[in-house]
């Protein structure tokens, strides 16, 4: 279950998971303790949860203004009239049938995200693999049909001239055509910003064959490739956030790197934090209490 039972110095307490803190009691006999041990653990459970809920949210948006106003607008320009410049990049007005659902970022730079670009560069280089170093970044939503088809296979599927009558187009064609494409389309892009289909090549070209909208997608960036200038670049990712988001985001970091020094629940009340019957609750119940509680806390304290 989410809260455990933990022992630290030979002092039994209770922690978030496995890697939380342990809040250990002096009497393993003292009831009122172990469940002030007990809040602590779901007190932190709230802080964490909620924080990554709200860091969500926040990056989601920053991400569909990004992908509208430059993304969007590029993937439509012609090679000589692209431009970073955000709304306006080429001429013509676009409808957006861009959706942004979730964005998580694991890139801690520096020297570490350096290193992930010359290995990756040194991958492609030797074996032409666009998938190469750490994920730094990931993006779910939906992206317009026509923007995918235009991207190339990362096995080179795209020069498939038989892609939409080929034995693997055949046996989908009837369900995208009358229920579109359920399975998000898998999306590379590498270190050197250039996007790749991964998984989906079949699906978005029948997709596109029937006129589908837009498609889900799952689009995954290597070694930093979301910094690098290409279509698919979140821009200025780091200039538009909110510099709390990148405090909140930089805590967190720290709690799941070493919880045991680390304990970000300031912002939240002991007295306020209720005891879940936890051992009678899925991981997936539990989660969503903790991020509607700690929605409470804010509101409570009026942020």
């Amino acid at each position: 279950m989410p809260i455990k039972e933990c022992v630290e110095d030979k002092k039994p307490g209770f922690r978030y998971g496995d890697t939380g803190k342990c809040y250990t009691v002096d009497d393993p006999e003292d009831e009122k303790a172990l469940l002030k041990a007990k809040k602590k653990a779901i007190k932190q459970a709230i802080a964490i949860h909620g924080s990554e809920a709200h860091l969500n949210e926040a990056y989601r948006k920053i991400a569909q203004v990004i992908f509208n106003s430059y993304v969007l607008l590029n993937s439509n320009c012609k090679q000589e009239e692209k431009s970073g410049s955000g709304p306006g990049s080429c001429s013509g007005s676009i409808k957006s049938d861009i959706i942004v659902t979730r964005v998580h970022r694991d890139n801690p730079g520096g020297d570490w995200l350096a290193s992930e670009r010359e290995y990756a560069k040194n991958q492609y280089e030797k074996t032409g693999r666009i998938n190469a170093g750490a994920v730094t970044a990931t993006l779910d939503g939906r992206l317009p049909t026509d923007m995918l088809a235009k991207l190339p296979g990362v096995n080179k599927e795209h020069t498939n001239k038989n892609i939409l009558n080929d034995f693997k187009s055949k046996p989908i064609r009837d369900s995208i055509k009358n229920e579109g494409v359920k399975e998000p389309i898998m999306l590379y892009v590498g270190f050197n910003g250039k996007a790749y289909i991964a998984e989906g090549n079949h699906r978005v070209h029948l997709a596109d064959e029937f006129k589908l909208k837009d498609v889900p997608v799952d689009i995954r960036y290597f070694a930093g490739g979301e910094l690098v200038d290409g279509n698919f670049k979140l821009r200025n990712f780091e200039k538009d956030t909110d510099p709390k988001y990148v405090k909140m985001e930089n805590q967190l970091k720290v709690q799941k790197l070493n919880p045991k020094r680390y304990d970000q629940t300031d912002d939240i009340d002991i007295k306020d934090v209720p005891i879940y019957d936890v051992d009678s609750m899925s991981d997936e119940e539990f989660n969503a209490k903790l991020k509607k509680e700690y929605e409470e806390q804010q509101k409570r304290k009026h942020l």
